[in-house]
């Protein structure tokens, strides 16, 4: 049915035979085999269209060609480079950031301000505050003031003492300081296993010496769970199957070996590396 409704013709650019319903033919159109052919077609008849195009390829391509100069964003006076163009466009309403731009908009118009506090408000209205409206307390203030030196840097009773995910901890930054540069820190090895199948695609080894296969992991308060301790057997099996030698310390251990009891006191002298290999084999 549906071949009795169409006529067999060819395209007006490659000649290809092709189908077309006759309803097409007679409203002007199924004169081309693709939009490729289309394209061309419209190119071919209409010279303007084609002139259009052509005129908007060459002012993209003069943009583009365009040598930054050099402007003072209006908001905070500082000396960036822009594009001609948004000159000729914003005039001096041009900024060197997003958040520039949008503290502007902020100062100088006061209703998209207010409008923005009016949803923050009602969205928080009827919801009881984190803190539950109380203040700090003077020795949470204390504390806080205590923490800091002054300098922008944390005083070390206040260093973070857990590590993992590429972040040191105190106790790591300790054996890193003993051992020597042959041990690689967050040494990562691929298992070649995919996601699902029990283990992780790579192992990040704590402080690794690939040439002698030797590793040394330094175990937190983290690994004294039920569940940490079955993964670190794990990864120590997978480990010594490839022919590397796991040595692990906890940092009560790396301490006692430094001569201090707790990381806030500063460790007068640090055991050699080799010392420190042989107390944990």
């Amino acid at each position: 049915m549906g071949e009795s409704r169409s006529i067999s013709t060819t395209c007006k650019i490659c000649g290809k035979a092709m189908r077309v319903f006759k309803y097409r033919l007679d409203m002007g159109e199924g004169k081309y085999c693709g939009r490729s052919c289309a394209s061309k077609g419209l190119y071919l008849e209409h010279p303007e269209h084609r002139e259009r195009v052509s005129q908007a390829c060459r002012v993209a391509a003069k943009l583009r060609a365009a040598t930054p100069v050099e402007a003072p964003c209006k908001f905070c006076g500082k000396l960036f480079y822009p594009m001609p163009w948004k000159l000729r466009v914003r005039g001096d309403r041009v900024f060197c950031s997003r958040s520039c731009a949008q503290k502007d908009l902020w100062a100088t118009r006061p209703d998209i301000r207010e409008g923005a506090s009016a949803r923050m408000r009602k969205m928080s209205a009827g919801k009881e505050p984190w803190n539950k409206g109380k203040a700090w307390s003077a020795e949470v203030k204390e504390k806080l003031r205590a923490s800091w030196t002054g300098d922008g840097s944390r005083k070390e009773n206040f260093k973070k003492i857990r590590g993992g995910n590429g972040s040191v901890s105190a106790t790591e930054a300790l054996v890193r300081k003993i051992l020597t540069r042959r041990f690689l820190w967050n040494f990562a090895i691929a298992t070649g296993s995919p996601r699902g199948e029990g283990y992780p695609t790579c192992y990040k080894l704590d402080f690794a010496d690939p040439e002698k296969k030797l590793v040394v992991e330094v175990d937190g308060a983290s690994h004294n769970s039920i569940e940490r301790k079955d993964a670190d057997a794990k990864k120590t099996a997978w480990l010594s199957e490839r022919g590397w030698k796991v040595l692990r310390v906890s940092n009560a251990q790396v301490l006692s070996m430094c001569g201090i009891s707790k990381l806030t006191e500063l460790p007068t002298s640090l055991p050699t590396e080799r010392s420190f290999i042989t107390a944990l084999k």
